[in-house]
This record gives C-alpha cells, structure tokens and sequence, in this order.
C-alpha cells in the first residue's frame, strides 16, 4: 500500500528540496537556489525504497509537498484550509511520516501551525508520526553540532518552542544545496558535483530515520472530525478577535489625534471582517467544498 509522506513549513523554507532529494528525483518538485518559494500548488511524488536493498522490501512512498504555509499573514482558518486540502486529497490512504520543515529559528507561524495539526489533525499520538527537519545546516553530518543546534532553541525559553521539541519522533539536520545553479564552466561543475554528493547524504540520512523510527503509520480521523475541530479552532479565533476589538475600544478617547483614531477604527474594520469570514464557515459544511476545488497533482 502507498502510504503518504506529508511535508509542512512555510513558503521558502527548503519543502521541496526536500522533496527531490527524498524520493531521488533531482527535478520532481520545482525549487528555487534563494529562499523565495515555487511551490505554488500542491505537489505529489511517489518513490519505492528498498530496505537494505532487497527487493522484496519495496515500500511505495508518496511525497505530498503543501504550499507554504508559516505566512505571517494568514489566519488560522487559511492555514487550517491548506492544510485540509491535502489532508481531503489522502483520504483511504495512512500518513507515514508528517516532515515538518524548519529553518535556523523556529517562528511563532510554525508553533502555531504545529499545534493545529496537533489538535485539528492528529490526535494524542501526533508525535509518533511527525519528524522536524531542519534545512540547510551544513554541519548536519556533526553529531555534536546537531545536539548544540538543538540547545541553542531550548536556550531561547519559549514554551512553545520547548514544547514543540518535546514532541516528534525526531529532529533531524539535513542540507540539500542547489544543483540548478545557473552558469557553466568547470568550477560550476565542481560545485554542482559536491552538492549532489552533500545530498545524496541526506537523503541516506532521512531514510535511515524512516526505516529505523518510522514503523507505523497513522490512520486519517474521518473527515467529518476534522471539520468539527476546525469549526472549534474557528470559533476559538474569534473569540480572541472579539476581545481584541474590546481592547482597543476601551483605549479609545476622545484626546486622540484624528490619525490614530482613524488607525485603530481601520483595525477594528478588519478585525470585523476575519470574524465575518470565519462565522460564514462555522455555519457551513464547507471543507467538501473547499477540497472539491483541489486537485493532488
């Protein structure tokens, strides 16, 4: 049975090279040499891996690469929505490993959407089944430099954060520099050559995790479920958005200028607005619709 290999991050942050360097396929997934994102849809790639080379042992792997989503400016109900397109699109089929992509600093954006496919998606057992990959750490190889990598996010004390460290089936440091690099001549050459060889040792490093940690796999909640906590996660935003308005309205005086006057109503405007937009969905079975206009590639 194909089972489903998911990678979440924000836009830029290294999916899918990721992606190419997992599956062995150095053009499967469009990427870019800066950290601007070409990942514009949803991709898929499929892959068999042998275990210890033996045939016999071939698992089929399908790469399911999302759209950025660790944007600080979508609400939780747009990352919830992208994230429930793939999720509609992998139905019948078990999630073997979520890849969660991370750069050199975790954000607010990427605690915040680790703790919705923990909540919306997953259940008590989430940290089985998701595995944070740091990219572009060239030292990855360094055992040492891997664990003082790690200190240095516990050092920052955030509790999102350390939580977050706490629970995944792992933290792994990979490095996959461009091979499209633009140009030609023997040091473009010499340089395309090394950065195959860097990633051809992360890729074993990844799926040396997979066949070691990575066992079972996760049977998808119904869809039905998942459309029930996200209603909950919408309501929850609201609520916050509700009080925010309060805040600013009791903070509002008379002795203000006309500008901040006019700064804080515009606020309030939107703010108005993102609750609208959520109460809409909250009062309809929209996830069928919104994956209904998806299509896995």
């Amino acid at each position: 049975m194909t089972e489903i290999i998911l990678l979440v991050g924000r836009t830029g942050g290294g999916k899918s090279s990721l992606a190419n360097v997992l599956s062995g396929k150095e053009n499967a997934s469009a990427e870019s040499e800066n950290s601007a994102s070409k990942t514009k849809e949803i991709q898929e790639i499929s892959f068999n891996f042998k275990h210890g080379g033996k045939e016999y042992k071939i698992e089929t792997y399908q790469i399911v690469d999302s759209i950025g989503i660790g944007d600080t400016r979508l609400t939780q109900a747009q990352v919830l929505s992208e994230i429930s397109k793939v999720w509609k699109g992998s139905e019948g089929k078990k999630i073997k490993q979520v890849l969660f992509v991370v750069g050199e600093r975790l954000t607010p954006e990427e605690v915040n959407t680790y703790n919705l496919l923990k909540e919306v998606f997953f259940d008590g057992s989430f940290s089985k089944y998701t595995t944070i990959i740091r990219t572009r750490f060239a030292s990855f190889e360094d055992e040492e430099e891997c664990k003082k990598d790690i200190a240095l996010l516990r050092a920052e004390n955030n509790l999102g954060i350390t939580t977050m460290l706490d629970s995944n089936n792992g933290f792994i440091h990979v490095d996959n520099p461009p091979i499209n690099i633009v140009g030609s001549g023997r040091r473009i050459e010499r340089q395309v050559a090394l950065n195959k060889e860097i990633r051809q040792e992360s890729r074993d490093k990844l799926l040396k995790h997979l066949n070691k940690n990575c066992q079972n796999s996760y049977k998808l909640k119904s869809w039905d479920e998942v459309e029930r906590k996200f209603k909950e996660k919408l309501k929850e935003e609201n609520e916050k958005f509700r009080k925010e308005i309060e805040n600013i309205r009791a903070n509002m005086n008379k002795n203000m200028s006309k500008e901040s006057k006019s700064e804080l109503e515009e606020r309030i405007r939107k703010l108005e607005e993102k609750i609208e937009n959520n109460q809409k969905l909250i009062e309809t079975k929209f996830l069928d619709r919104l994956a209904a206009n998806c299509q896995i590639l």
